[in-house]
């Protein structure tokens, strides 16, 4: 009787130590998927911040380049007396600013050749920067900017914001068409991009537009589009995948964005690439054309496609922005 006795305490005393271990396996189960989507969604409200600072500082940019443009198409100045308005202007040592002629792609920039005192012509023959313009939208209207290139004069990688403008032909005196460019570093613009350094140390950020070209490229973003290199390192699955890439060329609805962007290509989008956690997100219009994010994570980038399946992987055309 006494050995039955303590047989059923020792069967007792090792069920309930069983449930006290499985209690803790799945509170602690629990509590690491809490944390991970904790992180994930504070990862996505910060890259959704950048975004809206990254989209304020286009607009005051282009705000710029609009102004230099009502000016010089406000007076019947050449290309180069153009060019010295727009020098006279200059604040900032960082950025500059070419005119080029939109038949010859040739032009003069505001700041000289290094090592030169007035090696100010420029020349875009040699790139397909502009097509055939159309892409640039009336003052006002949008934020038209390219995609990252070499700044023909300096060899920095930068971007450009765009507008038209008509100046008057020095030698038969008619009316022409020309490209007024507000050359801005990469670098500058990676300024604005700041994330808590002990939290996200290995972040990464890249533009792409609408049909997933990158504008700005991260180290880690591979392939020639960011829907490549999603599907490169990802399987979701066909309908997964295309309702992946639905959602982020049509952004979210319900969290409006106060500017218009857009990209010549389509709708600019800034994502983040972060070794840890991450997630996806989208800013949606108010008029029909946004600035869009998608913020990421994992070894470089990784999207979210459902609770279930956590998909990881790695993660620059000209246009506008509206």
């Amino acid at each position: 009787m006494s050995r039955m006795r303590t047989s059923w305490i020792i069967v007792a005393n090792i069920a309930v130590m069983a449930a006290i271990l499985v209690f803790v396996a799945l509170y602690s189960n629990h509590e690491k998927k809490e944390h991970y989507h904790n992180q994930v969604e504070h990862f996505v409200n910060t890259t959704i911040a950048m975004e809206r600072v990254t989209g304020n500082y286009m607009v005051g940019e282009q705000g710029i380049c609009d102004n230099w443009a009502k000016y010089i198409n406000s007076r019947d100045l050449t290309l180069e007396e153009a060019t010295d308005y727009v020098r006279a202007t200059h604040v900032s040592e960082s950025t500059s600013a070419h005119l080029i002629d939109a038949e010859s792609l040739k032009g003069y920039s505001t700041r000289p050749r290094p090592n030169t005192e007035d090696g100010y012509e420029v020349s875009y023959e040699r790139m397909d920067l502009f097509g055939d313009g159309a892409w640039i939208a009336d003052l006002g209207e949008a934020v038209n900017i390219t995609r990252t290139y070499t700044n023909p004069v300096n060899g920095e990688q930068s971007l450009a914001f765009c507008n038209r403008i008509t100046v008057r032909d020095e030698e038969s005196g008619e009316k022409k068409q020309a490209y007024l460019l507000r050359i801005v570093p990469v670098s500058n613009l990676e300024e604005k991009w700041v994330f808590p350094q002990e939290e996200y140390e290995h972040e990464e950020f890249s533009i792409i537009d609408n049909e997933s070209n990158y504008v700005i490229k991260g180290r880690s973003f591979k392939n020639a589009s960011f829907f490549e290199f999603y599907k490169s390192y990802n399987q979701p699955g066909i309908a997964e995948q295309q309702q992946l890439f639905a959602d982020i060329e049509q952004g979210m609805p319900g969290r409006p964005y106060p500017h218009h962007v857009h990209e010549g290509l389509g709708a600019a989008e800034l994502g983040t690439g972060q070794r840890p956690e991450g997630g996806c997100g989208e800013l949606a219009p108010d008029r029909g054309h946004h600035l869009r994010t998608a913020a990421a994570a994992g070894d470089g980038l990784s999207v979210h496609a459902s609770d279930q399946s956590e998909a990881a992987g790695h993660g620059q055309g000209s246009g506008r922005c509206q």
